[in-house]
């Protein structure tokens, strides 16, 4: 039995065109570049990957060799004629986010094919897959950020030690009105469970959340507050915690709002 495949070229390089243009859609939203004429270096790039990635199918002679050019010969050059070097290590991190886009991309087009139906990738399925895409890509994004910002920190209180997970926020810049020291703030239930029914003296300070009107929070000090997370392991004496509002904390994965000094210090 002869099985004959039909080859159209200029199918071949608006599909190539296309995805190529997703994939450095993708790339430019994980790593920001500040090159001049953005887009139309990159619609440049998009085709001259899809030549490119032509003439390797067409003049290797395995499939494996052109799929493993395309990965490390056209995608390569495709992200220097579009961002431009900018040194090895960001290039080297480009080039990893580009194969990751492309992993990412051919799922979402596999989705995309099953709920639809339509098996060419035409503009329109294009768009909607690129749309998907970068909706995942930031949805990603942020949760990776989100990671970043989180630290793991341990509560002492009269010898009693608690561990939880606290996020660094820049914008808590709550602090004691006659000291300025720094107020982090706590969920109620961890705190009543770090003071282990014991009364300290509470102070009442104000506060103003962006948004909202003024309030009152009320803040007491525990014993020591320890980031074990963070680069360098990092101590403090006699840190400020103040009671969270109720559901302020609720359903989240951190515990500890940390104030913006525990970074900037």
């Amino acid at each position: 039995m002869i099985f004959i495949y039909v080859f159209y070229i200029d199918v071949f390089l608006e599909q190539n065109f296309l995805m190529n243009l997703i994939v450095l859609s993708l790339t430019c939203v994980f790593c920001k570049s500040a090159v001049k004429y953005l887009k139309l270096r990159m619609a440049a790039a998009a085709l001259f990957g899809a030549a490119l990635s032509l003439l390797s199918y067409l003049v290797i002679p395995w499939y494996a060799g052109a799929v493993a050019a395309c990965a490390f010969i056209v995608i390569p050059l495709m992200l220097f004629f579009a961002f431009g070097f900018g040194g090895l290590r960001l290039f080297v991190i480009r080039t990893g986010v580009s194969w990751l886009s492309i992993i990412l991309l051919n799922g979402v087009v596999t989705a995309v094919y099953n709920l639809t139906g339509v098996r060419s990738l035409h503009v329109y399925i294009c768009v909607l897959v690129l749309f998907a895409a970068r909706i995942l890509v930031r949805m990603l994004l942020s949760s990776v950020r989100m990671q970043k910002r989180q630290m793991q920190l341990t509560l002492t209180y009269h010898g009693r030690s608690i561990t939880c997970m606290g996020l660094y926020d820049s914008g808590n810049l709550l602090k004691i009105p006659d000291s300025g020291e720094p107020v982090h703030i706590i969920h109620p239930g961890l705190l009543e469970h770090v003071l282990h029914g014991e009364e300290p003296e509470f102070q009442v300070i104000p506060y103003h959340a962006l948004g909202t009107s003024e309030g009152a929070i009320y803040v007491c000090r525990l014993d020591r507050l320890r980031l074990d997370d963070a680069d360098h392991p990092k101590v403090m004496d006699d840190p400020w915690v103040g009671r969270a509002q109720p559901g302020l904390l609720r359903g989240k994965s951190y515990q500890v709002i940390l104030n913006s000094d525990v970074v900037d210090n």
